[in-house]
């Protein structure tokens, strides 16, 4: 499998490469873990879920998962998930390395470095540097989500289970609303949420304990006032740090072209 990156990435122009080695190494870690039985106990989350189930047009750095059991014997053991993944990467030609591990937090990560594969597609002149893919996976979160399964087969079969649509749009509304560092993402992403042929509204009742378990208890949150205070909340933050946030993520630089403020807070508010 990493004769087929190099190969495949190294047909594309310099400027695209970096994207499509992340992309291409995220799907065959989740193929990985799909093997070794790890949706079993936890589900798919996040900006690269909706890329890599719904074909989000941008591209997304981390693999965020949450615990799906509180059964004692299915417990996430990311030590063991992270020893797995730099067998099977090894397996499969990568050098890889495990680093940064924290597993003594609520939230649990560890980062899957592979040296050597920058250099292959010639980003860069030291073999030593490092594509970085760091996994995250919320070991206590809220409650009130709703998960299912997907067959997707970008580059490989892939079965993964997920959250789904209701609660993953649930999850990014509480990290724009809730993220003390705001991400341009996180709104690109609403919009695609709220422009789909079939608008997608919040799963409420994981939305208003995600809130909870953040603190926000003040934001009480509904069907009826959830796209104002989203409003609200994206006249409060600094547009050009959004721009910059989102740039370097867009598959085609014309996207950007909707991601104006005045748009932005039209298509949230429904006017």
């Amino acid at each position: 499998m990493y004769d087929v990156a190099v190969t495949q990435a190294l047909e594309l122009p310099k400027h695209a490469r970096l994207n499509f080695l992340r992309e291409y190494c995220q799907h065959y870690i989740l193929r990985l873990m799909a093997n070794h039985g790890d949706f079993s106990t936890m589900a798919f989350v996040g900006g690269t879920a909706l890329r890599v189930l719904y074909q989000l047009p941008r591209f997304s750095e981390d693999l965020d998962f949450s615990a799906t059991s509180n059964k004692k014997n299915e417990v996430v053991d990311m030590g063991k998930i992270s020893e797995n993944l730099c067998i099977g990467l090894e397996k499969a030609g990568y050098k890889a390395i495990r680093a940064k591990l924290k597993l003594d937090q609520v939230v649990q990560s560890f980062f899957i470095k592979l040296p050597g594969l920058l250099h292959a597609v010639e980003l860069s002149h030291d073999r030593r540097q490092q594509l970085a893919i760091k996994l995250e996976v919320d070991t206590n979160p809220p409650i009130g989500w709703n998960t299912e399964k997907s067959l997707v087969n970008k580059f490989m079969p892939i079965a993964i289970r997920h959250y789904d649509l209701k609660t993953l749009m649930a999850g990014k509304t509480h990290a724009a609303l809730a993220r003390s560092y705001p991400k341009g993402r996180d709104w690109y992403d609403i919009i695609w949420y709220l422009t789909r042929e079939t608008p997608i509204t919040p799963n409420f009742e994981f939305l208003t304990n995600a809130l909870k378990q953040n603190g926000k208890e003040h934001l009480p949150i509904n069907k009826g006032n959830y796209r104002s205070k989203l409003a609200q909340r994206l006249e409060e933050l600094n547009w050009s740090q959004l721009l910059d946030d989102l740039r370097p993520f867009i598959e085609n630089p014309q996207d950007l072209q909707m991601f104006d403020e005045e748009i932005m807070l039209k298509l949230i508010r429904g006017s």
